[in-house]
This record gives C-alpha cells, structure tokens and sequence, in this order.
C-alpha cells in the first residue's frame, strides 16, 4: 500500500509544479481580461470553447480516452492504438473543415470561423497527445506542456490586450499559437511520431476492440457536456452574450479549485487502475476519496468566506455581479469532482457504459432545471441546476460503483459538511460587507472537522 502512495504522492508532485504556477497566473490575468473585454466578447470567447468540447468527442468517437487506458494497460499493440487515434483525428479534421461555416452561423452569429477551425484543430491534437503522455506514464512531459501553453498564452495576452488593444481576436490568437507550440513540444519530447504505422497496417481487432471501448464514452462526453455547459446555450437565448460573459467569468473563480483537483485527477487516473479489484485497492481507493473530499470541503469553505474581496479585486465593475453565483458554482465543483473521482472506477474496470448511464442522469435533470429556472432566477437558476445535476451524478455514482470496488463512504459527515456550506452560501450573501461573521465561523467549524484532509495530501506529495 505504502508504494501506491508513494507513486500517487510524486505524480501529484510534478503535476503540479508543472501546471499549477502557469495556472495561478492565468488566473490572475482575470482583471485584464474583464477590463479589456465587453461580457459580449467573453461570451463569445468562451462559446467556441464550449462549442469545440462538444464536437471533439463526437467526430473523434472519443478514443483519446481508449488510448490511454489501454496504454497504461502495457498492452503489446501500442502501435495500433495511437495510430488509430491519429488517423481519425485527421477525419475529424476533413468533417470539422466542411462543418465549421453552419457552427460559425449557429453559434457565433458567422464571426470568427478561422478561429473557430483551428482551435478545434489543435484542441483535439492536444487530447491526443496529452492522453498518450499520461498512457506512456511520460508525467513530466505532461507537466511541461502546461508550462509551455500557458507562458506563451499569457504572455501573447498581455501584448495583444494591453499593449496592441486588440480584444477578443487577441485572445483567439494568443490561444492558437500556445496551443500549435505546446503540440509541437508533445510530439518531439514524447517521441509520439515513432509509434505510428501505416493506415493498411492496421488490424480490425484492434480497430473494433479501442471503438468498442471509446464509443460509449461519445455519449458520456456529450452528458457531461449538457451538464456543465448546456446552460451556455440556454442563457444566449433567454439572456444573450453578456449573460454568458458575465456567468463564464464567475465560473473562473471556482475553477482554480477545479485545477487543482484536475491536477490530483490526472496523477490519480494513472494510480486507480495499479491492481484494481483486490482489497487493498478497495482501501486505497476509500482512504483516497475521503481525504480528496475533505480537502475540497476546506478549500471551498476558506474560497466563501473571500469571495467578495476576491471578485472585486479580480472582476471589473461590469462582471463584478457574478461574485453573486460563485459561491454555488463552488459548491457544485465539489460534486463534480467526487463525481470524476468515481469516474476513474469505470476507466478502471473498463465499463464505459456505466460512466455514461450515471452522467445522462444529471444531463437530463440539468435541461429540466435550466428550463424551469432559469425564466425565473436568471443566472442563479443555472447556477442551481448545475449544482443539483452534479450532486445527482455524484450519488448515483456512489451507489453504481460498489459493483466493480467497495469505496467507504462517510456519507453523514459530508452531508453534514454540505449542508454547513450551504449555510454559509446563505449567510455569506447577505448584507453590503465583505466579509459575514456568521460565514466566517462556519468556515471555522469545516476546517476543524474535514483538516485531515488538507494534513493527508501534503503528506501524501512529501513521501512522493
């Protein structure tokens, strides 16, 4: 048990040095980006963004995600694997091309089709690469991609918004171009081009077996897709772009708790399938989960108490109105990421269809809500159904996954934590201060009680 922690603890530790500083950077970048760019321009922004994370996994049938499973499975036929998966990329390329002028009509009103092409374009060679990294177990590879893609971002950022003024096709170009470098120092350092082999080549076993696998995953990727960004869509129409600009830039907060867990997930995803089944897994996989929890229950609880000081030193006086929704968006990041934590289960027991039955669940109840919401409560009605949709998927989970590994649930103490947030979201929102003396001792009382979970992961990284 010792060595998986161990193993665990050194991924989390150069995942992180790799990624987290360029994420901390480019999450501070967030007062330049409000105060050069219209919430318009951000929604746009963040529509090709949300557009592309739906098309990849369709046009690609998702086998990125195949490729490093089987990857990891140090399974002979590697060649095969990413040649595939390099060959429908190209496809999806040719498709994307002739689909690319009704996307940039539908969604963003025809502006921007070069963009819209070519980020989806090195978007998708990015998942490709990025999976084979993770496959290879090449982590410090992985980790330097990030660096490079988010210097070069920033950096382009800075000139184009501040120095050149030149808006939303700044931030478009600037993406295009870290992206196109970051790919190119995937496929030199990762040596991904030797493993390729000739289209005719190819075996149909292999072909059928990486489908079969990925396939399922096409409709799971479009759940999640309806869960976390389907209300894009539905705000445009009720609301228009500057809904979407002013709710894509409350979500940036939350997400630097979403890098961080991302970066746990990514180390994670390599740990979880080392000897799955057995006993000893089954409390690898408990120990895990509970102190992954309970780092996100103080993590959030702290983020609640500053997030008024947070948004106003961050967001310009035309988005600070989302500092209203963070603190719920906070709490559905906490259910999304247990709910990717028992995702790893169903990689790891390759049973894709029960990742996508779990997921349509939310999917389906987070149209619902939105529809009904939304009319109502604007941008806070999304923010709810979100936070529902994802509590839902994460119980279903919970429950699902006990088929393939027994994970101890403290389902009492972090319902009581839940509630507790809950509670503070409340009292956190009222009144004109900052700051809320009743959310301040609740944040106290989570801390105490779910610290070991902040204690267990810095230990876990320094045996790493």
């Amino acid at each position: 048990m010792d060595d998986k922690y161990k193993k665990l603890g050194k991924n989390i530790g150069i995942i992180t040095i790799g990624n987290f500083a360029s994420k901390i950077l480019s999450f501070f970048m967030m007062p330049v980006y409000t105060a050069v760019l219209s919430t318009a321009d951000y929604g746009i922004s963040d529509l090709i963004s949300t557009s592309i994370s739906l098309i990849y996994p369709i046009l690609t049938i998702s086998v990125s995600e195949g490729l490093v499973r089987f990857l990891l499975d140090k399974d002979d036929n590697r060649k095969q694997y990413v040649s595939i998966c390099f060959y429908i990329w190209l496809v999806s390329l040719v498709i994307m091309f002739l689909l690319t002028p009704l996307m940039g009509n539908v969604v963003l009103d025809g502006k921007f089709l070069g963009f819209f092409f070519g980020l989806y374009a090195m978007n998708s060679m990015k998942s490709i690469l990025l999976q084979y990294a993770r496959g290879s177990e090449r982590i410090f590879q992985y980790s330097i991609s990030g660096i490079i893609e988010s210097f070069i971002y920033l950096s382009l950022n800075i000139v184009s918004l501040v120095i050149l003024n030149k808006g939303i096709e700044g931030v478009l170009t600037s993406s295009l171009v870290s992206l196109a470098v970051s790919n190119l120092y995937l496929v030199l350092s990762t040596k991904i081009y030797r493993e390729l082999t000739n289209f005719r080549r190819i075996k149909k076993q292999i072909l059928i077996k990486l489908i079969k696998y990925s396939f399922p995953l096409i409709a799971n990727s479009i759940s999640w897709w309806l869960v976390m960004s389907s209300d894009k869509y539905i705000l445009k129409f009720f609301m228009g772009n500057d809904a979407i600009g002013i709710y894509s830039a409350s979500q940036r907060i939350p997400s630097l708790l979403i890098t961080i867990t991302a970066l746990f997930m990514t180390a994670w995803q390599i740990s979880s399938i080392d000897g799955f089944g057995s006993e000893e897994t089954n409390r690898f996989y408990s120990s895990v989960y509970s102190k992954f929890n309970e780092m996100q229950i103080v993590a959030v609880a702290v983020l609640i108490v500053g997030n008024r000081i947070i948004c106003s030193i961050l967001l310009s006086k035309s988005f600070y109105q989302g500092w209203l929704y963070v603190p719920v968006l906070l709490l559905a990041n906490i259910f999304y990421s247990n709910g990717a934590f028992l995702g790893s289960v169903y990689t790891a027991a390759k049973d894709t269809m029960g990742a996508f039955r779990t997921t349509c669940v939310g999917a389906i109840i987070n149209i619902i809500l939105n529809i009904l919401l939304l009319p109502s409560l604007g941008i806070m009605g999304v923010c709810i159904a979100t936070t529902v949709s994802y509590y839902v998927s994460m119980i279903l989970r919970m429950y699902d996954s006990k088929r393939f590994c027994n994970i101890k649930f403290e389902l009492t103490k972090n319902h009581i934590s839940y509630i507790l947030i809950i509670l503070e979201i409340f009292f956190a929102s009222m009144g004109e201060k900052n700051i809320n003396v009743f959310s301040i001792a609740i944040c106290i009382l989570l801390v105490v009680v779910n610290k070991e979970g902040i204690v267990q992961m810095i230990k876990l990284v320094k045996r790493g």
